[in-house]
């Protein structure tokens, strides 16, 4: 499982837009992936003096939800591999076990 924090959206208080920006983490299965692709997003709110701009990441998963990522893709792929990152692998072939 990899933490992703998405980019940053407006919230909104009696559906009118409020001067906070706030983030949502997910836990996410990074084999369940399908597409990272890169994003930008920007909020330019001048009543509420905010403004945002912000690159990540757009991420779909095989159940064809989307999350955003403050992260870039190259950022993305570089966490999921740390999952399966290993010091020393250790393959058994026959009549002895070899260390990569």
């Amino acid at each position: 499982m990899i933490l992703i924090t998405s980019l940053k959206k407006q919230r909104f208080k009696n559906d009118q837009p409020t001067s906070e920006l706030y983030s949502i983490q997910s836990w996410i299965n990074p084999e369940k992936i399908v597409s990272i692709v890169p994003t930008k997003t920007s909020i330019h709110d001048f009543v509420n003096n905010v403004e945002y701009v912000a690159t990540g990441s757009k991420i779909t998963m095989s159940n064809n939800s989307r999350l955003t990522s403050d992260q870039s893709p190259r950022e993305v792929i570089n966490l999921i591999n740390s999952c399966y990152k290993h010091d020393v692998w250790h393959t058994k072939s026959i009549g002895d076990t070899t260390t990569k």
